[in-house]
């Protein structure tokens, strides 16, 4: 199984636009969204994307892109 890692910060439109056009590939089979401690509401948006292959999780600090993605 092949699992994608989207790392987002204060920008939902991007991150969900992106999820919407690869939700359906069947070579994913898992999407983990990770919100990296956006100061929008991006988290709270970013949540209606949740499904059984789509999980959406927040860091509890920004730590910058590495930290984000691991």
């Amino acid at each position: 199984m092949i699992a994608l890692i989207v790392l987002n910060y204060n920008d939902w439109e991007t991150t969900s636009s992106f999820i919407n056009s690869i939700r359906d590939y069947r070579s994913i089979g898992k999407i983990v969204v990770v919100d990296n401690c956006s100061s929008d509401n991006s988290y709270d948006k970013l949540n209606a994307l949740c499904s059984e292959r789509i999980d959406v999780i927040r860091t509890s600090e920004n730590r910058g892109y590495a930290a984000g993605n691991n």
